[in-house]
């Protein structure tokens, strides 16, 4: 998340952090004499889903001693790309038996 003013240039907190909250409920927090702060999101590894969508939005903006603040809330998104991990099977035997024998497979 990022503070910029009306004329597109960044606007650092003052006199205390900024909340951003998510649509989602999560958080970043802008620290005071900062303009910008960070959220890092886990993407899990699913062996049955396809490439996603994820998609995420400001719910409200507060702190940082400012006169007042507009949460853009349009909405971001993120494609996680889906990467195929390659599963192998192998078939061995047992190379030679006599008659009568057992062969094994593994």
């Amino acid at each position: 998340a990022t503070l910029t003013g009306a004329d597109g240039k960044p606007v650092t907190a003052q006199n205390g952090p900024v909340t951003v909250t998510l649509e989602s409920g999560k958080t970043i927090t802008i620290a005071a004499g900062a303009s910008s702060g960070a959220l890092d999101v886990a993407v899990g590894n699913d062996v049955y889903q396809g490439p996603t969508t994820v998609t995420e939005s400001i719910d409200s903006a507060s702190g940082g001693n400012l006169e007042a603040i507009a949460p853009n809330t349009t909405p971001v998104s993120t494609v996680v790309s889906d990467v195929n991990d390659t599963t192998t099977v192998t078939l061995t035997a047992t190379p030679t038996v006599n008659e009568n024998g057992t062969i094994t497979y593994t």
